[in-house]
């Protein structure tokens, strides 16, 4: 799933920075996708719209994982670019003759042949350790790894949940880890697969393979003659690859992209989402949700974009001083301190908001929180895990998380309560301004216009700083310094 050479891994629109230098490409029918030095870049809407584009370049192969991508430059380097929250943009030195991205964490293969890993290598009691072997390919899954040793035998190292490491007897040319499942090309040109029955072995055609790329509920594979075929689930019609020569492919969570002998990419399956592509212009704050997110312009309107649920994006005109976008509903804060909410109706969280003044306001999962005048906070929606039991005290700020809030004290200092899942109940110690969470992962604004976010489980938890100066923050998003939007996960609000 996660790349191996052009590797598309994201489960957002048309497989995010196929071979283009961006985080992400377009999301809803009819957008273009940010450019990168690289290949020709073809999209094909769900529509039947064929979006293009092209640029020079200077890259051998490139890996798109989860929210970041890697590539190996023609002198051997690699780079990485997207999201860097777990350090998985930031390679090592050296040279190196393969990459793959995943989604904490990438791998590659150096020119002695042994595998470095970097990111976050650390999954409770799994550890992502690549054996003392020399490889000639690597490929990068959920939490799992997979690599063809220099004799021919696949080796996997990581989770084994779903007998993703449970390899078959035999000689191999290539392998491709998915999220549950992997597949890997044997030296007679054949297919096996191995991991969860339920998207391994569902019906590979026969026939004769150069390439394979397991995704997270299909997989796809290269003919000799340049033909894909793919077979596992097609709900998003993932599995209907287009026709043509190609001479590589690759699968995400419900897509896939091939790469035309012509150098087009072509991709096909779902397209949605889209909410790491803000609209243009000048804004004061911002708020990634589960499927979209919201912002606010310099001129105190909204802008919402990303998937429409419950009429979510129809943001209401007037004026407003703060908004927060959380799992199918929004609210705002309008320049008279009322609250105002939209969205789907069904969403616990929405509910109907307090009367009264505030100052701040903050959407959550399936519970929303305010901070009133006098600096104390109210919570409402679903009580579970304790997420409405706000601690007593005088605050600035709060963010309601998917099962848990943080707020900031009077003195700068973070209180948090509800739920330790993602280990959200250790915040970090120091001075800030700002915070924002997600459903895995808090960030703070610090009084030097840093961020630092912080996850994990409810028995470890660990911190990291975000590049850049920031004047705002939300969900796995940021308003620099220069009024840019600059966003560096689309899973902070993700449901698992």
């Amino acid at each position: 799933m996660f790349g191996r050479t052009i590797g598309f891994g994201s489960p957002f629109a048309a497989l995010l920075a196929v071979i283009l230098l961006a985080t992400s490409c377009g999301g809803e029918s009819g957008e273009t996708a940010s450019e990168t030095p690289g290949v020709a870049f073809a999209f094909v809407t769900p529509d039947g719209v064929l979006v293009s584009a092209s640029d020079g370049g200077a890259f051998t192969a490139v890996s798109a994982g989860y929210d970041n991508t890697c590539g190996v430059r023609t002198d051997g380097s690699l780079a990485c670019w997207g999201d860097n929250g777990w350090r998985q943009s930031d390679p090592p030195g050296g040279f190196f003759t393969a990459v793959s991205a995943g989604s904490l964490f990438s791998c590659g293969i150096r020119a002695d042949r042994t595998v470095a890993c970097w990111g976050d290598l650390h999954f409770g009691a799994i550890i992502i350790e690549p054996p003392d072997d020399e490889f000639t390919a690597v490929s990068v899954g959920g939490e799992s790894v997979c690599g063809v040793r220099a004799g021919g035998s696949v080796v996997c190292w990581g989770d084994n949940t779903a007998g993703q490491l449970d390899t078959p007897d035999g000689t191999y040319t290539s392998v491709s880890a998915g999220t549950y499942h992997s597949c890997g090309v044997r030296t007679d040109r054949s297919i096996s697969c191995w991991g969860f029955a339920g998207y391994a072995d569902l019906g590979v055609p026969w026939g004769s393979y150069s390439s394979v790329s397991a995704g997270g509920t299909h997989s796809c594979a290269l003919r000799d003659d340049g033909a894909i075929a793919c077979w596992g689930q097609n709900e998003s019609a993932q599995a209907d690859a287009s026709g043509g020569a190609y001479t590589s492919v690759s699968v995400g969570l419900q897509n896939a992209c091939g790469l035309r002998t012509s150098g087009a990419i072509i991709c096909w399956g779902s397209s949605e989402f889209g909410y790491l592509n803000p609209p243009e212009g000048a804004f004061t704050a911002v708020s990634a949700g589960r499927a979209h997110s919201c912002a606010l312009r310099t001129d105190q309107t909204i802008a919402c974009w990303g998937q429409d649920v419950g009429d979510g994006l129809n943001a209401p005109e007037g004026a407003f001083t703060a908004v927060s976008a959380g799992g199918t509903h929004s609210c705002a804060l309008s320049t008279d301190g009322a609250i105002v909410c939209w969205g789907a109706t069904t969403s616990a969280g929405r509910g109907d908001p307090p009367d009264g003044a505030y100052t701040a306001v903050s959407v959550g999962y399936e519970h929303s929180c305010a901070l009133s005048v006098d600096q104390t906070i109210t919570c409402w929606g679903n009580s579970a895990d304790g997420r409405l039991d706000v601690p007593d005290g005088a605050f600035t700020a709060v963010s309601a998380g998917r099962f848990h809030s943080c707020a900031l004290s009077v003195d700068q200092t973070i209180d948090c309560w509800g739920s330790n899942e993602a280990g959200g109940l250790d915040p970090p110690g120091g001075s800030f301004t700002a915070i924002s969470l997600g459903q895995d992962n808090s960030c703070a604004l610090g009084v030097d216009q840093t961020i630092t976010c912080w996850r994990g489980d409810s028995t470890e938890t660990r911190h990291y700083t975000r590049d850049g100066l920031f004047v705002a923050i939300g969900s796995g998003c940021g308003v620099k310094v220069n009024q840019t939007i600059d966003c560096w996960s689309g899973r902070h609000y993700k449901t698992s």
